[in-house]
């Protein structure tokens, strides 16, 4: 259904000043970022059309009433056919001559992927989701380079900007917003963020899901009790797709689980808590880059490095 409402809606006619920002998820998103962050006078000169993708079917999205109806749909649909210029974290939405896709992405490439892998899918798939990218924005020459050997885009399209999202890691007020969600106390914040394993070749790692790091070992009583007693608060922010993936139960005073929903209900993106944090954990996650910037403690968990190496090559 979504493809046939895209194509009947590729004729419609293009708006000089219609742009459309796209984004999935509040999880460190570029493109919410940069509309969060967009002065109003951009607003009132340009008609701006923010538009969250649903992760799942237009059916379910209809049944779990994120849509009023088909109407509101298509007419979302029909805006972003509409529109001069689009912007993007994964890929473009449109392939039209007369349109403009400026490329966000949505993180600097710890991991290989792309053209850069070992899966022949992955490669061809890259190829397919960027050959309408027009522009892409970079966080340094370095990126450029790393980027392009990943997509295969020409260095010439490559930006220097910096990302919309680390600003927030400077404007934003990470406690307070923290405090809005759960109640913080003076607690020291620990965010754990381990990186996205689903592929397109299956599983990558082999990371064992019955505890939160993935050890083979791991006495949680005893964990909860040391942040107890040093007044630490714990807080899990899994990729979107996997946070139901952690098979213990996450509800604690000092243990929590941060989800999607959470930030969409506050109307936040991820990157305007992170400056509240005291400590990342994190396995193989390029949120690792973004945070130097704060220049605190980081803590690696890679506990299935080895296995990890065999399904996803690293540089």
């Amino acid at each position: 259904m979504k493809k046939l409402l895209y194509y009947l809606y590729s004729f419609t006619k293009i708006e000089n000043n219609q742009i459309t920002i796209h984004y999935k998820t509040n999880s460190g998103s570029n493109t919410y970022s940069l509309f969060k962050l967009m002065p109003e006078s951009i607003k009132k000169k340009y008609n701006v059309f923010l538009y969250k993708e649903k992760p799942f079917s237009l059916k379910k999205a209809l049944k779990n009433k994120e849509y009023k109806s088909i109407s509101e749909y298509t007419k979302k649909i029909k805006k972003i056919n509409s529109s001069k210029l689009i912007f993007t974290t994964h890929g473009p939405l449109l392939n039209k001559r007369n349109i403009t896709n400026f490329e966000l992405w949505h993180g600097f490439p710890l991991k290989s992927m792309g053209l850069m892998d070992n899966h022949e899918m992955r490669k061809n798939k890259i190829k397919e989701i960027y050959n309408g990218v027009d522009y892409i924005a970079s966080y340094s020459q370095m990126y450029n380079v790393l980027m392009s050997a990943c997509t295969g885009i020409p260095s010439n399209k490559f930006i220097i900007t910096g990302m919309p999202r680390n600003d927030f890691l400077f404007k934003s007020d990470g406690r307070k917003n923290l405090q809005k969600i759960f109640n913080i106390q003076n607690k020291k914040i620990i965010f754990f963020m381990p990186t996205f394993r689903k592929g397109y070749n299956g599983e990558e790692g082999n990371k064992n899901f019955n505890n939160i790091f993935g050890f083979k070992d791991f006495n949680e009583k005893e964990f909860i009790k040391f942040l107890e007693l040093n007044n630490l608060l714990f807080i899990a922010k899994l990729h979107p797709n996997e946070e139901n993936k952690i098979k213990i139960d996450i509800n604690g005073e000092n243990f929590k689980l941060l989800k999607d929903k959470d930030l969409e209900r506050n109307n936040m993106d991820l990157y305007e808590l992170i400056n509240g944090v005291d400590l990342l954990i994190t396995d193989y996650s390029s949120i690792y880059f973004d945070y130097l910037l704060l220049n605190r403690p980081i803590i690696f968990t890679p506990v299935d490095l080895e296995e990890y190496r065999k399904t996803r090559v690293s540089y």
